[in-house]
């Protein structure tokens, strides 16, 4: 599932580069005219796009696709470039004709700082890539190249995203989380008040029987502190978490819910003598 899901996410980047590829306007090999500020970003060239936008040229100009220098940048790894255009301030709300922007380019190149940028000054941060409806939110929780880069879950949903949104394979941004052992992600999700029990619709999965079948103990712990319900059975094969991770012998991770069972146990056991 884990390497499915990897795979995707490269055959979609390369995919959505392709797209824009199949009619850009390439130079004249040999010519002399001066590159125009979009090819310049295709091609690498950074004195040319100096170079352009002191001849006047708009920095915000958008070619074919509906594709800006900084989109362009960043689709041909020019990170430079597009680090260039974005601090003399190419503008954050051109969307491209297949309804991606610059901040989903930058989130799926791991071009951190540019995200960061980005996001302060107010790109749409619930944007969904029109092929699998995934958000930024969801990319930085699922890439394993971001995991280490967190903060930006915070700076997202301080910026509005929905924390709770949902692909188009009714996976959260925590389930991807949590599935993948991205521990900091996950806390970070939970602070900001992810769903903990909420259930994939074709199997009954949450985010607790993805952590526990793939042995991620932090995240499991982080789960259960926050509440996820240890009782919920999988409609595919009728496990609970617990039974998952007794199956593929996370051991750590039994006696973590079974001491999660435990103490819920003798919390009813106080209650219901309390009451008497």
């Amino acid at each position: 599932m884990k390497s499915f899901l990897l795979v995707s996410m490269v055959l979609l980047c390369t995919a959505f580069a392709q797209e824009l590829d199949a009619s850009e306007n390439v130079p004249v090999p040999g010519s002399s005219a001066p590159l125009s500020l979009i090819n310049a970003a295709r091609v690498g060239n950074l004195p040319a796009v100096k170079a352009a936008l002191d001849r006047g040229e708009d920095i915000n100009q958008q070619g074919q696709h509906n594709v800006d220098a900084l989109i362009m940048a960043m689709k041909h790894y020019e990170k430079d470039i597009a680090t260039y255009l974005v601090k003399k301030g190419i503008g954050h709300v051109v969307v491209d004709d297949h309804g991606r922007n610059s901040l989903l380019w930058a989130i799926w190149r791991q071009y951190v700082e540019i995200a960061e940028i980005l996001i302060q000054r107010g790109a749409d941060v619930n944007v969904r890539n029109p092929d699998d409806q995934k958000t930024p939110l969801i990319y930085v929780s699922l890439h394993p190249e971001m995991k280490e880069h967190h903060h930006l879950i915070h700076m997202l949903v301080d910026a509005g995203a929905d924390v709770n949104a949902i692909d188009k394979n009714d996976h959260s941004a925590l389930f991807l989380s949590s599935m993948n052992g991205h521990g900091d992600c996950v806390e970070a999700l939970l602070e900001h008040g992810a769903h903990v029990d909420h259930k994939q619709k074709h199997n009954d999965h949450t985010s607790l029987h993805a952590a526990a079948e793939n042995g991620h103990n932090d995240v499991v712990q982080a789960l259960l502190e926050h509440g996820a319900d240890t009782t919920l059975v999988a409609s595919n094969d009728g496990r609970t978490a617990l039974e998952l991770a007794k199956r593929n012998g996370r051991r750590k991770i039994v006696q973590m819910i079974e001491e999660k069972h435990q103490k819920m146990q003798t919390l009813q056991q106080q209650q219901a003598a309390s009451e008497l």
